[in-house]
């Protein structure tokens, strides 16, 4: 026969343990807080300039008329990279755009964009994003403007490496 505080003892031992278990294998992991967030633009119109760029790359010239500005809203300060694309009303039209920080007139100072960003860029929190639509030719083709949506990707952790060759 046992004494009465080992029987106890045990029996505590073992009520706790199983609540653990009832515990683990119940309990549902917290969702992951997202590490993204994305805005959404529409635009409109056809522009009276011509522009000659190379994507990714720089503006090389053209007759200066300006740009279609869409401004987006500053990142946070977690946000340290954007990914932006751009979808026209036109088919298979891969649209020229500058995007830049703190320079809303400055369309030809900032990372060239054709259709979308091919590798995320880096942002500076608290710095509005501006997006400027441009007519004119890249190395990937003519770009006209005639209506569709800008999205720009915010995010806080670099996104994983796509291992699609194909964009």
């Amino acid at each position: 026969m046992q004494p009465r505080w080992q029987s106890t003892t045990r029996a505590l031992a073992l009520a706790t343990f199983a609540s653990l278990v009832v515990t683990l294998l119940w309990s549902s992991p917290a969702p992951a807080e997202q590490m993204y967030r994305t805005e959404t633009r529409d635009y409109s119109g056809y522009l009276l300039d011509w522009e000659h760029a190379r994507c990714g790359g720089r503006i090389h010239g053209g007759a200066g008329a300006g740009s279609l500005r869409i401004a987006f809203d500053p990142p946070r300060s977690d946000e340290r990279l954007i990914d932006v694309v751009i979808q026209d009303g036109l088919p298979g039209q891969r649209v020229l755009a500058v995007v830049n920080q703190s320079r809303p007139r400055a369309y030809w100072r900032g990372e060239v964009v054709c259709g979308r960003t091919s590798q995320p860029l880096r942002v500076r929190p608290g710095k509005p994003i501006f997006v400027h639509l441009l007519d004119g030719l890249s190395d990937a083709g003519p770009s006209v403007i005639s209506g569709g949506t800008v999205e720009v990707t915010y995010h806080r952790t670099p996104p994983p490496v796509s291992t699609d060759a194909g964009r």
